[in-house]
């Protein structure tokens, strides 16, 4: 669902997370770990998969990839670009959020 401030508009899809981005838009993981951007008008797949996303007001983008790792899974970023590529960050969690300036605070299995 979308809002323009008066009402909700359904929109196609389903989502397990969500964040969005600073002009509005929402990123999602699927119940497949895919990644998909909504550009206003569609849904676009991103490349990777994930478990969670974030964005930032800076237009940084995070995910918690699918690869195990101690703590959890992998952690990635990119710039908010469709189609970008992801970039390998030290660590690993289970959810993740960013915060307006762009940095990612993350759970990992041990909260």
């Amino acid at each position: 669902m979308r809002s323009d401030f008066k009402s909700w508009q359904k929109i196609s899809g389903s989502a397990m997370r969500i964040s969005v981005d600073p002009v509005g838009n929402a990123w999602v993981v699927n119940n497949k770990d895919h990644i998909f951007a909504y550009d206003g008008k569609r849904w676009r797949k991103q490349g990777g998969r994930a478990k969670d996303v974030g964005c930032g007001a800076n237009g940084a983008v995070w995910v918690i990839g699918t690869n195990r790792e101690g703590g959890g899974f992998g952690i990635y970023a990119r710039k908010m670009t469709i189609n970008a590529s992801w970039g390998r960050i030290g660590g690993a969690a289970r959810d993740i959020d960013v915060d307006g300036s762009g940095l990612a605070w993350v759970v990992n299995n041990n909260n």
